[in-house]
């Protein structure tokens, strides 16, 4: 195995179980009311660590595959790629795109991963204020709004760079666009699409939540009187 095989085969791993760390937070609730999107965020979240799980680990295999001919089953070959491109071979280059893509994804579930452990129990996908809530000023929160939302922004551009952009990414040299399989990358895609722009506006939601929070509490501590 040459050793930018092993290294990409590495790397496509460390993306995948990241892109599933920065989605999977702890003791997520299951019951979600508001927007259409915070109804949806559990299937899709499901779908896309599936989606990118795959895809790494698929890739990793044709590689080996090229690299080993005499060990791997061509079966298994002609399974994961049935219209295999003239440049499949470009699946083994490691490419600054590539790379590039990796590190962000990474960086993106660490911001991700400090969130959860920052809110605990606070974070939910659902936008709302409960009995017990409180305003979170440590950790990420003491540097961005909504540092959670920032992660998924990276998260969602790292995964395009590197399983849709990077030269030699698996989708474009596996010739999936003549396989039903296109049509779960569609969705993918879609998905990506739709989660920006709900994002943006869900930031929006989030932010009146909070400042409304703040003037109830305000008021309620003016409403007792001096102390």
């Amino acid at each position: 195995m040459s050793l930018a095989v092993f290294f990409k085969g590495i790397l496509l791993i460390i993306a995948g179980l990241s892109h599933n760390y920065g989605l999977t937070p702890k003791d997520i609730k299951t019951v979600y009311h508001g927007q259409f999107f915070e109804t949806m965020v559990l299937i899709w979240a499901v779908a896309t660590r599936i989606v990118a799980m795959t895809l790494s680990t698929f890739h990793v295999i044709v590689m080996v595959a090229l690299d080993f001919p005499q060990h791997i089953s061509p079966a298994i070959f002609e399974t994961l790629c049935p219209y295999p491109s003239t440049s499949i071979d470009t699946l083994r280059d490691l490419t600054t795109t590539f790379v590039l893509g990796v590190f962000v994804m990474v960086l993106a579930s660490l911001l991700r991963g400090w969130c959860f452990h920052t809110l605990g129990r606070l974070f939910t996908y659902r936008v709302a204020v409960t009995s017990n809530h409180i305003l979170v000023t440590s950790g990420p929160y003491a540097y961005v709004r909504h540092p959670s939302y920032t992660g998924v922004f990276m998260m969602l551009a790292s995964a395009a760079f590197t399983y849709l952009l990077s030269h030699g990414n698996y989708i474009g040299e596996r010739g999936i666009g003549f396989t039903p399989w296109k049509w779960l990358i569609y969705y993918w895609v879609i998905c990506v699409a739709y989660s920006v722009i709900s994002l943006r506006k869900r930031g929006a939601s989030r932010r009146r939540v909070d400042e409304s929070d703040v003037r109830r509490r305000v008021a309620e501590i003016q409403g007792k009187g001096p102390v």
